[in-house]
């Protein structure tokens, strides 16, 4: 068994999202090393405690996953020039597709079903999600999710 949980859930999450965003938003696990290209989210899972701590490690960990949802700071435009989206609605756009998929009850079902080698889920809701920030050229948008895991054989 592997206790590269944070991996596990960054890989079971970019696995789920993949086949369901639209248009060309690329999904990436947050431990890839593929340059990313935009529009993307990456899904990055944060430092990790016991689920109880009453009761004592029993390899059920509750982690923070942060999804960066990321687009550049360009307006999409027709052929002529003229603006079809902003910027700001591109990631909003994107940002709201993204979010559809994860919030849902029983995230932690969907996730589990997708099958993805080393970890299984008990829990996964979003908490909070970020105004958004720019940096550089990119507009960052995050959307926080808790969940409870622990890893598997497989």
């Amino acid at each position: 068994m592997s206790w590269n949980l944070e991996q596990s859930i960054d890989t079971a999450i970019a696995a789920y999202l993949k086949p369901l965003v639209t248009g060309d938003t690329r999904v990436y696990a947050g431990n890839t090393k593929d340059e990313l290209q935009y529009p993307c989210a990456v899904v990055h899972t944060g430092e990790g405690e016991n689920q109880d701590e009453d009761a004592g490690f029993n390899g059920h960990r509750i982690n923070q996953v942060h999804i960066l949802v990321m687009v550049e700071v360009a307006d999409e435009k027709d052929d002529e020039g003229a603006v079809i989206r902003s910027a700001l609605q591109r990631l909003s756009d994107t940002r709201g597709d993204v979010m559809g998929h994860l919030a849902k009850l029983r995230l932690e079902t969907a996730l589990n079903d997708v099958d993805s080698p080393g970890v299984k889920f008990s829990l996964a809701q979003v908490t909070t999600t970020s105004d958004p920030v720019i940096e550089g050229r990119l507009f960052i948008a995050e959307i926080n999710v808790e969940v409870i895991a622990n890893p598997t054989e497989n």
